[in-house]
């Protein structure tokens, strides 16, 4: 193999790859539309009719690719949730930190130096609680 030969195995490399990824899209996008479809019918279907009879008018294939579809949006829905508790006590640290900052805090840190940090545990809890 010489330089034109990785070259044009690299181009077919990258061109396999290409054609996999767009496969998965395709799939991603046909199993969204699929479960829009399906979810709008139960929607439809808790109102005037039965549940199973609608699911049953659907084929095995269909119902595979939307519950395939809303496992992705669980996923992903589960993932938001996890950076936004991240984002949530990154937020409460820094207002903690903040907190020591004010007249109040300051005065705290003072008291709690001289009258030993047992008597300022309890305001504490109390205002944990409060929040």
């Amino acid at each position: 193999r010489g330089y034109s030969g990785r070259k044009i195995w690299l181009q077919m490399l990258v061109a396999h790859h290409r054609r996999h990824l767009a496969g998965r899209r395709l799939l991603q996008a046909w199993r969204n539309r699929v479960c829009d479809r399906v979810v709008k019918q139960v929607e439809e279907a808790t109102e005037c009719m039965d549940l199973a009879s609608v699911l049953e008018g659907e084929s095995t294939g269909e119902l595979l690719a939307a519950t395939a579809a809303l496992h992705s949006r669980l996923a992903s829905l589960e993932e938001e949730a996890k950076a936004l508790r991240q984002q949530r006590q990154a937020l409460r640290e820094e207002a903690q930190d903040l907190r020591r900052w004010t007249m109040v805090g300051m005065m705290r840190q003072v008291a709690s130096k001289v009258f030993g940090e047992g008597c300022m545990e309890e305001e504490e809890d109390d205002e944990d609680a409060a929040a």
